[in-house]
């Protein structure tokens, strides 16, 4: 932080002279640029002609241009190399060797430009975003880019402004990444449980099938037990049922008699039968809860900065998320307050189509949103397709 006179009134990094004789950085002491290094300042150059630039260049004939401009010229960096080049009708990965004098004198030009307008005060403080809705921010320069249209940029009225903007933007993204990674983490987390869960509850359905083979196996030792002694662990029984009356095998408890072993086939096979309805119940239950968190885990994925809140309190309001009543409420009720923003498209027959990103959106859509009217269209069982 410096005053009007370039003094230093604080600074987050202290530099003494013992640690650098050349440049201090102390409250009190005047501000001094980093040093420049072996690198060109532009704007303490005369214009730039075709013969100079041309030495300059050619010391590394293999490099494209944009590479070696960053490489010459300080406070370059690649956005700004790629414009020159693009006011030069060049493209940044041509080779240095392959430039014609004409590509030189484009590309002098265009430094020469880019000089003038720095030193009259003519920049352009904008940030430069990744589409025209103008939602992620890409960078920031002081100078107009010409190879990217007007939609795809947000002009300021100074640099200071452009500067809290973008970096405000920057920490948003860094808070909202690390929400998105915990979220993510949490939902991973409880996809490998619900899935061991699922694994389980088809072994215990594998088992609850096979209940009639019990009930078959204590029907026959009943009606055969004559043929059976205490002591027994296995013995071949005819099995009635079978038009062929083959013979089966059985697995008995020596310690049992033919009586007790017959008892104990009939117990499981109505303890099994009594489960199946909840086994199934719950598996289905479970299946429903992996595609659900299968569909939360994609928008994550996928979705941008609102999504990532929606889900938040979505997974909060599901009981995947632990916060404190008092701010879950308050939080939840100021979220409330602003509708949720589906994703709007134009059908080429002039018709407005919304797509809700996740439950929330869904749920604004059609309860709220929706008239009788409308058509509703759903994809089933596809992770991350809503209405």
């Amino acid at each position: 932080l410096v005053d009007e006179n370039k003094t230093i009134l604080g600074s987050v990094k202290t530099v003494t002279e013992e640690i650098s004789r050349y440049r201090t950085v102390m409250p009190g002491k005047k501000y001094i640029l980093p040093p420049h290094g072996e690198k060109l300042n532009l704007t303490e150059m005369k214009e730039i002609d075709t013969k100079e630039l041309k030495k300059l260049l050619i010391q590394e004939p293999e490099e494209n241009i944009s590479r070696r401009l960053i490489a010459l010229f300080n406070g370059l960096d690649p956005l700004l190399a790629d414009e020159i080049t693009f006011q030069a009708g060049l493209s940044p990965q041509e080779v240095v060797k392959e430039l014609g004098e004409d590509n030189l004198k484009s590309l002098a030009g265009s430094l020469n430009y880019l000089r003038d307008s720095i030193l009259k005060g003519k920049g352009s403080p904008l940030i430069l975003t990744r589409d025209k809705n103008r939602e992620e921010y890409q960078d920031f320069t002081c100078i107009n880019l010409t190879k990217y249209p007007d939609n795809q940029k947000i002009f300021f009225k100074n640099t200071n402004e452009m500067v809290d903007n973008f970096f405000d933007y920057r920490i948003k993204q860094d808070k909202y990444r690390q929400l998105k990674d915990n979220l993510l983490q949490l939902v991973t987390q409880e996809l490998k449980k619900t899935r061991q869960k699922c694994k389980g509850l088809e072994e215990k359905l594998r088992k609850a099938n096979k209940c009639d083979k019990l009930r078959l196996w204590g029907e026959l030792l009943t009606a055969q037990l004559y043929l059976v002694k205490k002591g027994q662990e296995k013995v071949e029984l005819v099995n009635y049922y079978n038009p062929e009356q083959e013979k089966i095998s059985i697995d008995l408890d020596p310690r049992l008699s033919p009586a007790e072993n017959a008892q104990k086939f009939f117990k499981k096979y109505r303890k099994l039968k009594k489960a199946l309805p909840l086994v199934k119940k719950d598996l289905k239950k479970t299946r429903e809860e992996i595609r659900y968190l299968e569909g939360v885990k994609y928008n994550l994925e996928e979705g941008g900065l609102e999504d990532t809140v929606d889900i938040k309190e979505e997974l909060s309001r599901e009981g995947y998320l632990k916060t404190s009543g008092k701010q879950k409420r308050g939080k939840e009720k100021d979220r409330r307050k602003t509708a949720p923003s589906p994703l709007k498209f134009i059908s080429s027959e002039g018709f407005e189509i919304y797509v809700g990103k996740n439950n929330r959106q869904n749920e604004y859509l059609t309860l709220k949103m929706a008239s009788r009217e409308d058509l509703w269209l759903h994809a089933k069982e596809i992770p991350g397709s809503h209405v």
